[in-house]
C-alpha cells in the first residue's frame, strides 16, 4: 500500500476504502463554532451575546 510519505507499507488487507469522494476541510478556527455549540448545550442567545460582548468567548 502506498503511504502518504511516498513509501510503500505492508498491510494485512485494505486499511481504508477510498473509492468514494472525501471532502477535505480544515479544522475550524478558534471560536468558529462557539454559538452553535453553546446553543446546542441550552444557552440562551442573549447569554451568548453577553459572553461575546464581555470577551468571555470569541
Amino acid at each position: 500500500m502506498k503511504h502518504h510519505t511516498g513509501d510503500n507499507i505492508i498491510t494485512t488487507g485494505p486499511v481504508l476504502d477510498f473509492n468514494h469522494k472525501i471532502k477535505k476541510k480544515s479544522a475550524p478556527k478558534l471560536g468558529e463554532n462557539n454559538i452553535e455549540i453553546l446553543t446546542s448545550l441550552g444557552y440562551k442567545k442573549d447569554t451568548i451575546k453577553d459572553y461575546i460582548k464581555k470577551k468571555i468567548i470569541l
